[in-house]
């Protein structure tokens, strides 16, 4: 029986999302984004107004995301075990890189950023909570994406040829899988120049109880400041410290890589264990 859903409740969250990616608009915009009547976008956007999940600016004429998304967004964090759990920890590593450190989650096909915390210096990594990068193209996405199996890689990156982010995104899917390869092998994941110019990123997952993946912690800075191995030093004893947080109890790493691999999570068509040397760096 094919599942029932009511579009008024899809054109609802269709303009909150068009809202936060390209707002604030006016109602003629909107409703051309929409591919609604302006008189059924008008009904909309009032009833959403009513609830603050939208505002309207009388001055511009225009309507943008209200603070009840971002009051729903904070709860979504928290209870996902986002919140206070986690961020002491992302706090520690942040202070001991100087760099941005990030938490991302697999949402929608690619990695949304739902927790930040920003580097000290003023040269540094522009991604707040809320952004979202490809999987290809983000060293958490290449991290998540080495916590699934071959069956599921392919499923969310069904072509062979992969959008570019940056001038050196990895465009060819059979390139991207020999990579995965070796994230598996040393236990972290990292991106060069590969979702924005003169930015450079390290990542490894972090799992929760009975090795569910939870995330991607990240690292990311300017090229210039980028050392690979001393943020993946810092960065995966980091991440098994959430982990082990979180109720992860798989072995001595964090990675399916760091040590056992999560029963739950088949790595690769061998499942393929990760993380020699991701186990060095974790010592």
């Amino acid at each position: 029986m094919p599942h029932r859903t009511l579009s008024t409740v899809r054109n609802a969250v269709r303009t909150l999302d068009i809202l936060a990616e390209r707002g604030p608009l006016r109602l003629t915009a909107l409703a051309g984004e929409l591919a609604l009547g302006k008189s059924t976008a008008h009904l909309l956007l009032q009833t959403l107004r009513e609830v603050g999940m939208v505002e309207y600016d009388p001055v511009s004429s225009s309507y943008r995301v209200g603070l009840r998304v971002f009051e729903i967004g904070t709860t979504a964090v928290e209870q996902g075990g986002f919140g206070v759990r986690l961020i002491g920890a992302m706090e520690d590593l942040a202070r001991r890189c100087n760099e941005s450190v990030s938490m991302g989650v697999l949402s929608a096909g690619s990695v949304l950023f739902v927790q930040r915390v920003e580097s000290p210096e003023v040269l540094r990594a522009d991604i707040r909570p809320g952004t979202r990068m490809p999987l290809h193209a983000s060293a958490s996405g290449k991290a998540l994406l080495a916590t699934m199996s071959d069956v599921e890689i392919d499923r969310v990156l069904p072509d062979p040829l992969l959008p570019a982010s940056a001038r050196l995104t990895v465009r060819g899917r059979d390139t991207l899988l020999a990579e995965i390869g070796r994230i598996r092998e040393r236990g972290y994941a990292r991106q060069i120049e590969e979702f924005v110019d003169g930015i450079a990123a390290v990542a490894t997952p972090v799992f929760a109880v009975g090795g569910l993946v939870l995330g991607a912690l990240s690292i990311a800075g300017p090229i210039t400041r980028f050392d690979e191995e001393g943020w993946a030093r810092a960065l995966v004893p980091a991440a098994r410290e959430l982990s082990q947080r979180c109720g992860y109890r798989g072995g001595s790493g964090v990675f399916g890589a760091n040590g056992d691999a999560p029963s739950s999570v088949e790595i690769g068509a061998g499942g393929a264990r990760l993380g020699k040397e991701a186990h060095k760096l974790g010592q």
